[in-house]
């Protein structure tokens, strides 16, 4: 059995909250998170409950009446947890709760005072416990991301009771000022600015921190904040552009007491290039032995093996298989064939590992791979342009990629020129149809006739991934596609606009019982007498919609018992059409364009955590948002309605 000294070093770096976060006044919570709570740690065991519940309780951040509501209880019965809190943030009112919570822990030093009070939040009992404390330091948050301030007889209460307190907590030595330059803007601030320095006055705060940025001009509670007696110290948070230095320096009090960090000026920055901004080819030390021979001693095979590894690096060849990744100016693959004939020997296949065909260099490339077809077996990744390359160099192109694995857009625009001919993609299907996994982007120029098209249904067996550009008429990359087996086909994109659901009917018809994932636009295919579309693929774990979520589409005539995750935009204006019972195997469901909100009053607001929460414990169901966070339920109030 470990000692209680060494279970508390393991467990403090779980329970401990930075002062950073504790102390941020950014208008999103730094704790607006939507994981398993930190107090699980206390349920382990016995001997870690003893152990932490100090350390759990040090720093307490509130952030819902139900959250009040139960700490009270837990000071109602263990009063002697309430002295190991040293920091409390309180984000809200949270009704009488709070005057039982703040009687409780006289130790708090650090206090967090949030004025986003709405009109349904009590502050009564937060009113009548914040005199009982005396902090040392007080962090006060306004929320200013919008230009109107709340305003209610709640807030009112608690912003004189706040300022009565800045004046009697002798303690006091450092105060967080929330408000800047910003709020000359907005004429509801500023009556608050001046009660609170007024306030400020009379206390003995040292020192006072401001949160928000200051330009020019100054703002006036900036030159009263200098003249506050017992003050030492203003200190800027926010880097200060040194064209306002010379109007602070302008009065006495305030040049002596500001603190300050300047912002680095971009037009003196332009002038003086710095080291960092050049883009340089990195320096090389000179060899102590020009005559040195790397490896010579090992055997050809082994430095062969070890070049290669070197050259892949050196190649960037993994980082230039992402379409995304941004070409350092000083990487210049040409060169390191040139070093010598081996490394243009083992580095060649590296070049042609991934193809970027542009306009101008698709012909060059044509023509050396009709001199040179032998390196065409190295091509694995071909990126097209967004503009169409010209036809024949393409059909050279791929005719000698033997080995081709994906075909894709150059862009995340999943789109390439005006699509390719024919002959261009039974080329690609005949030369590199068993080995290609991915065809993303693609559609075919031409009607395609039965008399025209090749016999070689096996020309795609390796094809997991196809996503089309477009859908609708017989050219059709789908019309294309359904004559092969493609027995490896698992996931189908969809174009996000189409003129034609058909094609797509057809497709899935011989090919949706392979697919696991499909993304689809909304389409109703009742109005043509149609099953829907999960139907056609009884084996498909994840379902996308471009759009908003279409519960018609996800209504099978029979139980669909593979479905596992739905994901969409947003959810339709009622839920009421989902039969989950036709669905036993959903596990999630995803909106793509929707986040979890951040406070209580949103939280009580939004009709996502209402059916998320229902879905949950009706059907054990979880709902993600855009970030794929699952919404965890919060604590539940059992205390009445608040006063």
């Amino acid at each position: 059995m470990l000692p209680d000294e060494i279970i508390s070093e393991i467990l403090s770096p779980a329970l401990k909250v930075s002062d950073k976060l504790f102390s941020d006044t950014s208008d999103v919570s730094p704790f607006a998170k939507y994981s398993v709570s930190s107090s699980a740690y206390l349920l382990v065991c016995k001997d870690w409950l003893r152990v932490a519940t100090p350390l759990l309780y040090h720093v307490v951040v509130l952030r819902s009446k139900s959250q009040a509501n139960a700490l009270e209880k837990v000071f109602e019965t263990n009063p002697e947890f309430g002295l190991f809190i040293k920091k409390l943030r309180i984000e809200g009112g949270y009704g009488p709760a709070m005057l039982t919570i703040l009687k409780a822990c006289p130790n708090v030093k650090d206090l967090f005072i949030s004025f986003s009070i709405w009109a349904s939040d009590s502050t009564a009992g937060l009113c009548k416990g914040l005199p009982l404390l005396n902090p040392k330091r007080v962090i006060l948050h306004d929320p200013q991301s919008d230009t109107r301030s709340l305003k209610n007889k709640h807030l009112d209460a608690l912003i004189k009771t706040f300022n009565s307190c800045i004046k009697s907590w002798d303690s006091l030595e450092i105060f967080s000022f929330p408000y800047g330059s910003g709020m000359r803007f907005r004429s509801s601030w500023i009556e608050r600015v001046n009660t609170l320095v007024e306030s400020l006055h009379s206390s003995s705060v040292r020192t006072v921190q401001l949160t928000s940025g200051i330009w020019n001009p100054l703002p006036v509670f900036l030159r009263s904040l200098s003249d506050i007696p017992s003050l030492e110290s203003i200190e800027l948070k926010e880097l200060l552009h040194p064209n306002v230095v010379p109007f602070i320096d302008a009065y006495p009090n305030l040049k002596a007491l500001a603190r300050y960090t300047l912002r680095k000026n971009p037009y003196l920055q332009e002038l003086v290039p710095t080291d960092a901004g050049r883009h340089t080819t990195p320096d090389i030390a000179p060899s102590l032995n020009p005559a040195f021979i790397p490896m010579s001693s090992a055997s050809e095979e082994i430095r062969k093996f070890i070049w290669q590894r070197v050259l892949f690096f050196a190649m960037h060849v993994q980082d230039r298989r992402d379409s995304s990744w941004a070409i350092p100016a000083h990487f210049s693959p040409l060169s390191i064939l040139r070093v010598s004939k081996l490394f243009n020997d083992l580095a060649l296949p590296y070049l042609y590992d991934l193809l970027r065909i542009t306009v101008r260099n698709a012909p060059l490339i044509a023509a050396q791979l009709e001199r040179r077809p032998e390196l065409g077996t190295h091509i694995r990744t071909i990126f097209m342009p967004e503009r169409t390359v010209p036809q024949k160099a393409m059909r050279t192109i791929v005719s000698c990629a033997s080995k081709l694995r994906f075909f894709l857009p150059s862009t995340s625009e999943n789109m390439m020129g005006d699509g390719m001919d024919l002959g261009v993609f039974t080329a690609l299907a005949s030369t590199a149809g068993s080995t290609l996994e991915e065809l993303r982007g693609l559609d075919v120029t031409v009607k395609v006739d039965d008399s025209e098209w090749p016999s070689n249904a096996d020309g795609l067996n390796s094809l997991h991934t196809i996503r089309t550009r477009s859908i609708g008429g017989q050219s059709c990359i789908l019309n294309v596609l359904m004559r092969f087996r493609l027995d490896a086909l698992r996931t189908l994109i969809m174009a996000e606009y189409t003129s034609s659901i058909i094609p797509l009917l057809d497709f899935i018809e011989v090919h949706g019982g392979k697919l696991s994932h499909l993304t689809v636009q909304r389409c109703n295919l009742e109005s043509i007498g149609k099953p829907t579309i999960i139907d056609y693929c009884p084996n498909l774990i994840e379902l996308e919609f471009h759009g908003e979520y279409d519960a018609r589409q996800v209504t099978p005539r029979v139980k669909h018992k593979s479905l596992t995750k739905i994901v969409a935009s947003a959810l339709p204006s009622t839920m009421t059409e989902l039969q989950t019972h036709m669905l036993p195997a959903l596990q999630e469901i995803q909106l793509r364009k929707f986040r979890w909100p951040t406070n209580e009053h949103g939280i009580d607001k939004s009709k996502c955590v209402a059916i998320a929460e229902a879905l949950l414990a009706e059907r054990g169901i979880k709902m993600a948002d855009s970030k794929g966070r699952y919404w965890a339920p919060r604590i539940k109030s059992t205390r009445g309605r608040n006063t």
